[in-house]
């Protein structure tokens, strides 16, 4: 047992069998010596524990849990192409994805009114200008 295993027990955390992908992807792959997860939902046990919009279907406490098990999926697939989580060496970048109801850069917008007309109708932000929100 590698050490990151022995620290995952000792946690109580079981990593979950690689979720099957749902669409033409590979959940995992190594490029030199980087490693690359991709599509990480949150599916246990080959089903889809929820969908739908953050503050809306889905609590903020659930998205939280649903976040987690996406995060384990993503460990499950890493360690199925590495053979061990000890060959982990360094995290670069890790990226996540969900829809939410109007949330603007993490600021509540109560009414489209508060943004400027240039930023009320678009659905996703500009690289620029984005310490203005």
């Amino acid at each position: 047992m590698g050490h990151i295993d022995a620290r995952l027990a000792e946690l109580g955390i079981t990593l979950p069998a690689v979720a099957t992908p749902v669409a033409a992807y590979v959940p995992a792959m190594t490029s030199g010596n980087l490693l690359f997860t991709a599509g990480q939902l949150p599916f246990v046990d080959g089903a889809l524990l929820a969908t739908g919009k953050v503050g809306a279907e889905v609590s903020a406490s659930k998205a939280a849990e649903l976040a987690r098990v996406c995060a384990l999926n993503a460990l499950a697939a890493a360690n199925s192409v590495l053979g061990s989580l000890d060959k982990v060496t360094r995290v670069i970048k890790v990226n996540g994805f969900g829809a939410t109801c109007p949330v603007l850069f993490g600021c509540r917008c109560r009414d489209r009114a508060e943004l400027p007309e240039d930023r009320a109708n678009r659905s996703k932000p500009r690289r620029r200008n984005l310490s203005r929100c």
